[in-house]
């Protein structure tokens, strides 16, 4: 049959909606199935795609400058299959960089929603995604970290929210990440050696095994 697989992810979570919007929170689901030695539920897994895939071409969308660089056990889900996440991990984790100044300030994500409207933050939010805090490290060379979730608003019979931590930094060469490759769906994402020699050195011993 050519029809889409319908699924009831809260039946298939056990789960209630969690979030004061009648959402389901995603993450606090996955983190239950991984306690319990189970792999990350099948609904969950195919939301985070759906993030990724949406996330890194709005970012590359907004300048030629800007490409993305999985981190932490989103880089590490790249050791193991490059075509989907790790089916233990909860979240996505993404630096958003560019070559020079960021298109978007730390300020207009804290603002927007008290009417700071920007064409970008707009088509951000009209793809699915909402943040619930902004903390801006760039004094400290560490970037604007964003609390980020994306919905599943086809999921029945409740939206379906996962997790994403966004770090978004300006004025980081490309030379740093010459590699270039589809990852996750998504075309032109950036990695490198030192790269992957810093996930094997992060990761060893790891919580997250391969």
């Amino acid at each position: 049959s050519d029809l889409p697989v319908q699924v009831n992810c809260a039946a298939s979570l056990q789960e209630e909606p969690k979030l004061n919007d009648g959402r389901i929170d995603g993450a606090e689901a996955a983190i239950k199935a991984v306690s319990k030695g189970l792999v990350t539920p099948w609904c969950f897994r195919r939301a985070l795609l759906e993030a990724w895939q949406r996330l890194v071409p709005w970012w590359h969308s907004l300048s030629q400058l800007n490409y993305a660089v999985p981190s932490d056990g989103t880089g590490l889900s790249l050791f193991r299959n490059k075509d989907e996440p790790m089916p233990w991990d909860h979240d996505l984790d993404v630096q958003l960089f560019s070559e020079f100044e960021t298109p978007i300030s730390a300020w207009q994500f804290a603002t927007y929603q008290k009417g700071n409207f920007t064409e970008p933050l707009q088509r951000f939010t009209d793809l699915g995604f909402s943040w619930s805090h902004v903390l801006d490290y760039t004094a400290k060379g560490a970037g604007v970290h964003i609390a980020t979730q994306w919905t599943d608003s086809s999921t029945q019979p409740y939206p379906f929210a996962v997790d994403l931590d966004l770090v978004m930094v300006g004025y980081m060469t490309m030379k740093i990440f010459p590699l270039v490759t589809k990852i996750f769906g998504a075309e032109g994402v950036r990695l490198s050696q030192d790269w992957q020699t810093t996930m094997v050195m992060q990761y060893q011993p790891a919580s997250k095994r391969l």
